[in-house]
Protein backbone atom coordinates (compact mmCIF):
# COMPACT_ATOMS: atom_id res chain seq x y z
CA UNK A 1 0.00 0.00 0.00
CA UNK A 2 1.56 3.26 -1.01
CA UNK A 3 0.50 6.55 0.71
CA UNK A 4 1.52 10.04 -0.59
CA UNK A 5 2.79 12.96 1.00
CA UNK A 6 3.19 15.21 -1.56
CA UNK A 7 1.37 16.98 -4.31
CA UNK A 8 0.76 14.80 -7.11
CA UNK A 9 1.18 15.51 -10.80
CA UNK A 10 -1.43 15.43 -12.96
CA UNK A 11 -1.71 11.63 -14.96
CA UNK A 12 -4.50 9.54 -16.05
CA UNK A 13 -5.24 6.64 -14.56
CA UNK A 14 -3.56 3.96 -16.04
CA UNK A 15 -5.80 0.19 -16.85
CA UNK A 16 -4.31 -1.34 -13.31
CA UNK A 17 -5.37 1.62 -11.45
CA UNK A 18 -8.99 1.42 -12.62
CA UNK A 19 -9.07 -2.16 -12.14
CA UNK A 20 -7.68 -1.25 -8.78
CA UNK A 21 -10.59 1.49 -7.97
CA UNK A 22 -13.32 -1.38 -9.21
CA UNK A 23 -11.68 -3.97 -6.94
CA UNK A 24 -12.03 -1.79 -3.96
CA UNK A 25 -15.07 -0.22 -4.65
CA UNK A 26 -16.94 -3.58 -4.37
CA UNK A 27 -14.72 -4.24 -0.84
CA UNK A 28 -16.64 -1.16 0.45
CA UNK A 29 -13.20 0.97 0.11
CA UNK A 30 -14.04 4.71 0.91
CA UNK A 31 -12.53 6.92 -1.43
CA UNK A 32 -10.23 8.90 0.96
CA UNK A 33 -8.88 4.76 1.15
CA UNK A 34 -8.44 4.28 -2.62
CA UNK A 35 -6.59 7.38 -2.76
CA UNK A 36 -4.12 6.12 -0.43
CA UNK A 37 -3.74 2.76 -1.39
CA UNK A 38 -3.22 4.21 -5.78
CA UNK A 39 -1.19 7.37 -3.99
CA UNK A 40 -2.67 10.03 -5.43
CA UNK A 41 -5.23 12.60 -4.36
CA UNK A 42 -9.08 11.48 -3.13
CA UNK A 43 -10.26 14.36 -5.29
CA UNK A 44 -8.81 12.33 -8.45
CA UNK A 45 -10.33 9.43 -7.10
CA UNK A 46 -13.89 10.38 -6.44
CA UNK A 47 -13.58 12.28 -10.24
CA UNK A 48 -12.83 9.56 -11.84
CA UNK A 49 -15.24 7.18 -10.58
CA UNK A 50 -18.21 9.96 -10.94
CA UNK A 51 -17.55 10.83 -14.42
CA UNK A 52 -16.93 7.57 -15.57
CA UNK A 53 -19.01 5.14 -13.99
CA UNK A 54 -22.45 4.09 -15.68
CA UNK A 55 -25.61 3.89 -13.88
CA UNK A 56 -23.95 4.87 -10.44
CA UNK A 57 -21.98 1.61 -11.38
CA UNK A 58 -17.99 1.65 -11.77
CA UNK A 59 -16.55 -0.75 -14.54
CA UNK A 60 -12.95 -0.19 -15.53
CA UNK A 61 -13.44 -1.24 -18.91
CA UNK A 62 -16.42 0.96 -19.40
CA UNK A 63 -14.21 3.64 -17.36
CA UNK A 64 -11.79 3.29 -19.84
CA UNK A 65 -13.38 4.05 -22.68
CA UNK A 66 -15.47 7.15 -21.16
CA UNK A 67 -12.34 8.78 -20.22
CA UNK A 68 -10.81 8.04 -23.78
CA UNK A 69 -14.16 9.92 -25.39
CA UNK A 70 -13.31 12.85 -23.26
CA UNK A 71 -9.68 13.28 -23.83
CA UNK A 72 -10.79 12.80 -28.05
CA UNK A 73 -13.56 15.47 -27.80
CA UNK A 74 -10.98 17.69 -25.48
CA UNK A 75 -7.76 17.34 -28.26
CA UNK A 76 -11.27 18.18 -31.44
CA UNK A 77 -11.87 21.34 -29.10
CA UNK A 78 -8.12 23.06 -29.38
CA UNK A 79 -7.76 21.57 -33.07
CA UNK A 80 -11.04 23.20 -34.26
CA UNK A 81 -9.12 26.95 -33.05
CA UNK A 82 -5.86 25.92 -35.24
CA UNK A 83 -8.22 25.06 -38.49
CA UNK A 84 -8.65 28.87 -38.03
CA UNK A 85 -6.19 31.51 -37.66
CA UNK A 86 -8.22 34.34 -37.46
CA UNK A 87 -9.53 32.68 -34.71
CA UNK A 88 -5.89 31.72 -33.03
CA UNK A 89 -4.64 35.28 -33.67
CA UNK A 90 -7.51 37.39 -32.15
CA UNK A 91 -6.76 34.05 -28.98
CA UNK A 92 -3.28 34.82 -28.85
CA UNK A 93 -3.85 38.95 -29.07
CA UNK A 94 -6.50 38.47 -25.95
CA UNK A 95 -3.64 36.71 -24.16
CA UNK A 96 -1.06 38.91 -24.91
CA UNK A 97 -3.51 41.60 -22.60
CA UNK A 98 -4.69 39.22 -20.38
CA UNK A 99 -7.90 38.26 -20.69
CA UNK A 100 -8.91 34.88 -19.19
CA UNK A 101 -10.19 32.01 -21.23
CA UNK A 102 -13.67 32.98 -20.31
CA UNK A 103 -13.36 36.44 -21.50
CA UNK A 104 -12.25 35.41 -24.87
CA UNK A 105 -14.52 32.61 -25.85
CA UNK A 106 -17.42 35.48 -24.32
CA UNK A 107 -16.39 37.71 -27.03
CA UNK A 108 -14.96 35.17 -29.83
CA UNK A 109 -18.67 34.46 -30.15
CA UNK A 110 -19.81 38.60 -30.89
CA UNK A 111 -17.17 38.97 -32.94
CA UNK A 112 -17.22 34.98 -34.65
CA UNK A 113 -21.17 34.69 -35.18
CA UNK A 114 -20.82 31.96 -37.83
CA UNK A 115 -18.32 30.24 -35.79
CA UNK A 116 -18.99 26.65 -34.49
CA UNK A 117 -17.07 27.29 -31.59
CA UNK A 118 -20.37 27.34 -29.24
CA UNK A 119 -18.61 25.26 -26.78
CA UNK A 120 -15.46 28.03 -26.80
CA UNK A 121 -14.03 27.74 -23.30
CA UNK A 122 -13.22 24.39 -23.90
CA UNK A 123 -11.71 25.21 -27.26
CA UNK A 124 -9.99 28.31 -26.16
CA UNK A 125 -8.33 26.50 -23.52
CA UNK A 126 -7.21 23.32 -24.82
CA UNK A 127 -5.66 25.34 -27.80
CA UNK A 128 -4.11 27.93 -24.90
CA UNK A 129 -2.63 25.10 -23.21
CA UNK A 130 -0.99 23.74 -26.36
CA UNK A 131 2.43 24.16 -28.07
CA UNK A 132 0.85 26.81 -30.04
CA UNK A 133 0.77 29.16 -27.19
CA UNK A 134 3.95 29.55 -24.56
CA UNK A 135 2.42 32.43 -22.87
CA UNK A 136 -0.35 30.52 -21.26
CA UNK A 137 1.55 27.50 -20.98
CA UNK A 138 3.42 29.39 -18.46
CA UNK A 139 0.37 29.61 -16.71
CA UNK A 140 -1.78 26.30 -16.77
Amino acid sequence: MRYYTHSMSHHHFSTTERSEIAILLKKSYSHHDIANTLGCSQSSVSREIRRNSVHGIYEPRKAKQKARVRRTHSKYQGMKVRERPDLQWYIIDKLEQQWTPEEISGRKIRIFPTSVQRESTSGCTQYMVSNTVPCYQNNA
